[in-house]
């Protein structure tokens, strides 16, 4: 009998993650929420933020990831998002830029017709997830 999960985690253009795990720990929109084999079948809407999973052999994986949905079923996984980034391919110089362009939509008056403002507040919740992250690391890349 098995004890592993399978996690995928997926972008528009690419297979990020496609392996056995242990267990996996995500942010939904009503808070941090865990996996473990046998999980209960759920659909949960994610939140940008830091996914942390357990290979078999114990060893502890990092990404940061942008809004999405998460579908667990018959102990599968699969983290459906726009974007995901392991610590070393976080550019931070060009997060702190999004962070900026995202700060100014939000002060500046604008008609409902120019700004969404619900995709500004994601976008600068990315960008602050994605520095957080990477500032946390001893050995985060500053481009």
């Amino acid at each position: 009998m098995s004890t592993a999960l399978c996690l995928e985690i997926l972008t528009p253009d690419h297979v990020i993650v496609r392996e056995e795990i242990g267990d996996v720990v995500a942010i939904g929109e009503d808070g941090e929420f865990g996996v473990l084999k046998d999980h209960a079948h759920m659909v949960a809407r994610l939140m940008p933020g830091e996914v942390c999973y357990h290979t078999l052999d114990g060893a502890a994986h990092r990404l940061v990831v942008s809004d999405g949905v998460a579908y667990v079923s018959n102990n599968r996984v699969s983290l459906l998002v726009g974007a995901a980034e392991r610590l070393e391919e976080i550019d931070v110089a060009r997060a702190v830029a999004a962070l900026h362009r995202a700060d100014e939509r939000l002060q500046h008056e604008h008609s409902e017709r120019d700004l969404d403002v619900t995709r500004a507040e994601l976008a600068l919740r990315r960008a602050l997830v994605r520095i957080d992250f990477a500032n946390r690391a001893p050995a985060a890349r500053r481009h």
